[in-house]
């Protein structure tokens, strides 16, 4: 049965292509409705590379990163944490159902700011850290 929680995550210090939180799934192995839905949250993802995500992330269903979290239910997925992520340029984010949601520091591998598509979330937050030169802390 569905509930509890999976919380305390750590993504820091590596080169990925997308990030992907995807809750479609509202049922049990049986296919029977479950009775409550688990959180996820206290997740973090810091000093990230994704600038050799892929090349169209503005077309259609390909963001680098994806938050769908359960319908109806935003206060099951978070707090978040992205801090220090280069993006691809054009890279966009969408965040569906979800709460507390921090973006530090998050920008595009050409010093811009991706495109953000926001649906039913409550507190996200977009933050730039003043003094540090885009696309080079922590990064390699």
């Amino acid at each position: 049965e569905r509930g509890g929680y999976v919380r305390d995550i750590r993504v820091e210090d590596s080169r990925v292509n997308k990030i992907r939180i995807f809750t479609k799934l509202s049922y049990n192995q049986n296919y029977e409705a479950a009775p409550e839905m688990p959180y996820l949250g206290e997740i973090s993802f810091a000093n990230l590379d994704m600038r050799q995500g892929d090349p169209r992330p503005n077309q259609a269903g390909r963001p680098a990163i994806l938050i769908d979290g359960y319908e109806g239910h935003s206060g099951r997925i978070g707090p978040l944490l992205f801090r220090n992520i280069r993006l691809p340029p054009n890279a966009s984010v969408s965040l569906r159902s979800c709460r507390e949601v921090t973006f530090e520091d998050v920008t595009t591998e050409d010093g811009g700011t991706p495109v953000f598509k926001v649906e039913a979330c409550e507190a996200v937050q977009y933050r730039q850290v003043a003094g540090v030169a885009k696309g080079t802390r922590g990064l390699r």
